[in-house]
């Protein structure tokens, strides 16, 4: 990573790397309909953690938080601060084979599982 002086308080790196950062993965889409959707970098963090991953038949993985990935939050974050986070329930995302994610959203509707 380049900086203009490694020693200097607050330094930052020169041009747009994101070396180490979760959201490196994302794609511009991604990052773009995340903002759009009011879906913050930290339920995108969650989602990765504890959702629950389906195949969607197309070469891609969606994942999103089902009751058992919600429980399993409770028991490693507690119930009071995951239930402050209810408004993001329904949001999923859609991940490459490779790990990049493609998009994020909100679910409008059933997910069908095979």
């Amino acid at each position: 990573m380049t900086t203009k002086d490694d020693n200097a308080p607050g330094a930052r790196p020169l041009g747009p790397s994101q070396e180490g950062s979760d959201r490196a993965m994302n794609t511009k889409h991604a990052e773009v309909r995340a903002q759009q959707r009011g879906i913050p970098p930290m339920i995108d963090q969650l989602l990765d953690l504890y959702g629950q991953e389906e195949h969607d038949g197309r070469g891609a993985i969606v994942l999103y938080l089902s009751k058992d990935s919600i429980r399993s939050m409770e028991r490693d974050l507690g119930r009071r601060p995951v239930s402050r986070l209810a408004e993001w329930f329904d949001a999923y995302k859609v991940k490459s084979t490779d790990g990049h994610t493609i998009t994020v959203g909100h679910r409008t509707r059933r997910l069908w599982r095979k």
